[in-house]
């Protein structure tokens, strides 16, 4: 049986933490539980840095928690994810981890989906209350938006991983942001919710308000 997602994630940390959706939703460090990265050092590094969670002991005490959230270079999560499925030999079908601001890679969802891992994409929106933009399995939904609730964010849901649009987005710097509200609708918002969000994400990755 699922422990209840608002107890406590495991974090896998491989990078600063100062940015990405712990800046943007600060309330979700108080849900942190074990912390993984690249040694116990730099994990006692972040949970200092984030004032919450600790150095997981070993792979186990990590995968207690049945939602888990990663953060940081994608390469560096492969390498990490690599070392802990290397001495945690079980499957980890009832699990979900959670990619924040995690740029597109598909040897590390291979890896995940290997293992039994469900993933879920997410991105944070400069905005207050946070907005959280997520790509995640059916089933696991109400999981996130509940974690996401506690912390006092709204979430979302596309059909697409967000950091795609983002990066097609600014990547496309003669885009108008009435093409980017048609691409939200087309990624599965609802109409009402895509003007307002279309102008921050636009604002977000061309500052020059290049049109």
């Amino acid at each position: 049986m699922q422990q209840p997602p608002h107890r406590r994630i495991g974090l896998i940390v491989a990078g600063p933490t100062r940015h990405g959706i712990f800046a943007s939703v600060p309330a979700l460090r108080m849900r942190l539980g074990p912390i993984v990265a690249a040694s116990a050092r730099v994990a006692s590094r972040a949970a200092n840095a984030l004032r919450h969670g600790w150095p997981a002991q070993d792979a186990a005490e990590l995968f207690e928690n049945v939602i888990l959230l990663a953060h940081g270079r994608p390469e560096d999560l492969l390498a990490l994810f690599e070392a802990l499925f290397a001495a945690y030999r079980n499957r980890l079908d009832r699990h979900l981890v959670i990619l924040a601001d995690v740029a597109p890679c598909p040897r590390l969802h291979e890896l995940l989906s290997r293992r039994g891992l469900s993933t879920a994409q997410a991105a944070t929106v400069a905005s207050h209350p946070p907005v959280v933009l997520v790509n995640a399995p059916r089933k696991w939904r109400r999981h996130v938006e509940t974690l996401l609730a506690a912390a006092n964010a709204r979430t979302l849901f596309l059909n697409e991983p967000p950091l795609t649009l983002y990066q097609d987005v600014s990547s496309e710097t003669g885009e108008m942001a009435r093409r980017l509200q048609t691409r939200l609708r087309a990624a599965g918002l609802p109409r009402h919710e895509t003007k307002l969000l279309a102008a921050m994400i636009w604002g977000m990755h061309n500052p020059s308000g290049r049109r």
